[in-house]
């Protein structure tokens, strides 16, 4: 069954070169699918990617294909170097791994390009505006919900380490290195005026800096639902990071991820979801929001639900 799909996918791509001066013609996302489907057949595209993978064969077959807007985005175009464009205005560049990457940043993307359309912002400013409201998002500095940074890692025990004589703390190993453990977890209020999240991690980061030497430690922003379960991988990858560095290292950070979701979870922190974060931005600058909008984002106050 495999085979006689692979073979119909290549039939297919075959027709797809043929009719469009061999892909020259296609629009670059389209371009990629097919390349795809040349590599992996039609058996390797998503469910996405198949369904759009679909389309360009039909419309091709009917003589009815012309280049349109990246993933049916209106106003939003990729060329063939990746750079993305809104109305002719080049405001990044594309170079997801996957289709459905693809296809997600260009759904997001053309979002927030009509939501500063509606706030009638200028073309020489809207790079310069993208950047600005994906912090805004990152932050949901629009919402009056939780926000906590998190800080994790391992530094050098000062006073243990002074212990030691002078030579013996020359030669010392990284085994018996006297490691301390770091954490810290903060709440955050992104609704202060000239608030920003990079002055708040250098902050943070010397409070902690002052407690230890060499501090090798990472923050994470937990703003969303969804960042609570990367908060948990995240704290699990640097576990496996600390076995590297030494044993000692490692026993000191064994049961932190553990006791720092614990923390968290005892916090009852009031967090959206990412959806709900666009949402709410999206229907800011709408004419017909409703006049409710404080009211609807206090309801997305509830409560994260600990399993």
């Amino acid at each position: 069954m495999n085979a006689v799909a692979d073979l119909l996918s290549i039939e297919d791509a075959i027709l797809v070169l043929s009719k469009t001066n061999n892909g020259k013609d296609l629009d670059s996302a389209h371009m990629e699918t097919l390349r795809q489907v040349v590599r992996d057949g039609n058996v390797g595209l998503s469910e996405c990617a198949r369904v759009e993978w679909g389309k360009i064969v039909s419309s091709i077959r009917m003589g009815t294909y012309s280049k349109e807007w990246l993933y049916g985005v209106e106003h939003l175009r990729k060329d063939a170097q990746g750079y993305v464009y809104w109305k002719d205005v080049r405001v990044e560049r594309f170079n997801y791994p996957s289709f459905d990457d693809e296809f997600s940043a260009a759904k997001h993307l053309g979002a927030i390009f009509e939501h500063l359309e509606r706030l009638e912002t200028p073309k020489e400013k809207l790079a310069s505006e993208l950047r600005r409201v994906r912090v805004q998002l990152r932050c949901a500095t629009h919402m009056p919900t939780d926000k906590v940074m998190v800080v994790s890692g391992l530094g050098i025990d000062t006073e243990r380490l002074a212990a030691h004589d002078s030579s013996r703390r020359i030669n010392i190993s990284r085994q018996e290195m006297p490691w301390k453990e770091i954490h810290k977890i903060v709440r955050i209020d992104t609704s202060v005026p000239g608030f920003c999240i990079d002055k708040e991690r250098k902050r943070l980061t010397r409070e902690i800096s002052a407690e230890c030497d060499h501090m090798t430690a990472i923050d994470f922003l937990v703003v969303v639902q969804e960042d609570i379960f990367q908060l948990e991988t995240f704290l699990d990858r640097q576990k496996e990071w600390a076995c590297g560095v030494s044993v000692g290292a490692y026993q000191v950070m064994h049961d932190v991820p553990a006791r720092l979701m614990g923390e968290i979870r005892e916090m009852n922190l009031n967090l959206p979801t990412r959806q709900e974060v666009v949402d709410a931005l999206m229907d800011s600058s709408r004419v017909d929001a409703p006049p409710s909008l404080a009211t609807k984002t206090e309801k997305l106050r509830t409560s994260w639900p600990i399993p």
